[in-house]
């Protein structure tokens, strides 16, 4: 069959814990990155939803951002 030509490559020993240490890395390196692209995503499809949502419900829901994001003509007044 053709798993019998194509065998995993086996390292020696002294070789095998360095090879085994940068997989890691890598591997811990990709789940960081995944995951923060996760975290940006939801911060910016909740951010994109709730500016939709204010325009569809100006009362509630723009009140609400008005309050955390004013514009700075707003702000340069209050002071």
């Amino acid at each position: 069959m053709i798993g019998d030509y194509f065998q995993p490559l086996q390292l020696p020993k002294k070789y095998k814990s360095i090879y085994d240490k940068r997989e890691d890395c890598l591997t811990k390196e990709k789940i960081l990155n995944v995951s923060f692209m996760k975290e940006f995503r939801n911060a910016i499809n909740i951010f994109i939803f709730l500016r939709v949502f204010a325009l569809a419900n100006s009362e509630a829901v723009g009140g609400f951002l008005y309050y955390f994001f004013p514009q700075k003509s707003d702000r340069s007044e209050s002071l």
